[in-house]
């Protein structure tokens, strides 16, 4: 079930991504399972960033196909994709940071 609020649908394929990851063994073949979606949602966050942009110059340009409310959204949409890849960017150096603090 997706929310959808103002035609924006949350992109539930990470969850999809993870599960898969999580349900296969450990062998050697998923071993890039993890940087292959962080590689992927990467791509997905340079995506709505440049989708941004090109409304946004659609709609200065004077492209009638255009709205005000779809520039808004598709800024908020890159601006929430990066605040979340910053986010896990900063959890994922916290756990760096703790494990290299570990003793062995």
């Amino acid at each position: 079930m997706s929310i959808n609020i103002n035609s924006f649908v949350p992109d539930s394929k990470i969850f999809d991504a993870i599960k898969s990851a999580s349900a296969s063994d450990t062998s050697t073949s998923s071993q890039g399972s993890f940087l292959d979606v962080l590689k992927t949602k990467m791509d997905d966050v340079n995506t709505k960033q440049v989708d941004s942009e090109n409304a946004t110059q659609s709609f200065i340009s004077g492209d009638s196909d255009v709205t005000v409310d779809q520039v808004m959204l598709s800024g908020e949409e890159a601006k929430q994709s990066l605040q979340l890849a910053l986010q896990v960017r900063n959890k994922i150096m916290d756990a760096y940071t703790e494990l290299n603090k570990t003793q062995i």
